[in-house]
């Protein structure tokens, strides 16, 4: 009798350790929802290495004045750094992914001052601010998306055909 309640004892601490470990890890991922509807996940080596330019911001196409060159990233897999243009300054800074969990550290950029129309600089802090909220990207075609818990926060393309 007293086998058998101790194999009932190491069954259910078996159990109760099986579910203390399923969720926390629920709760760690807990901020990385699966990529908005339409939009489907793919393998990183797609996300990384790509010189992806930005299209759309906070919901808003981004139109680049003349002569302006368009924002991009590009994400190194084997440094584990993104670096690109933010609408005026160079920027870098490390990243974290694992699975469709993307997130951004140390972000810095460069400090040049932005001559031309005054939208590069509402442009250079909105992708910065950006980059900061990021917590899963999707990827549509040659749509990358970021976005935070809750919504997009941009969209980028691999095609430079959208340049304007």
């Amino acid at each position: 009798m007293r086998s058998r309640k101790a194999s009932l004892a190491a069954v259910i601490v078996i159990v109760l350790c099986l579910g203390l470990i399923f969720t926390s890890c629920s709760r760690w991922r807990k901020g990385a929802k699966p990529a908005p509807a339409g939009e489907s996940t793919v393998s990183t080596a797609r996300l990384e290495g790509q010189k992806w330019y930005l299209v759309e911001l906070d919901g808003k196409a981004v139109e680049m004045p003349k002569n302006a060159s368009r924002p991009f990233i590009v994400l190194n897999v084997s440094k584990k750094e993104a670096s690109g243009l933010n609408g005026c300054n160079n920027f870098s800074g490390g990243y974290v992914l694992k699975g469709s969990l993307l997130v951004f550290r140390g972000m810095t950029s460069t400090k040049m001052a932005c001559h031309g129309p005054e939208g590069l600089s509402f442009i250079e802090i909105g992708f910065m601010d950006m980059l900061q909220k990021t917590r899963t990207y999707g990827i549509t075609g040659n749509t990358l998306t970021f976005s935070d818990e809750r919504q997009p926060l941009a969209r980028f393309t691999v095609e430079e055909k959208g340049r304007k």
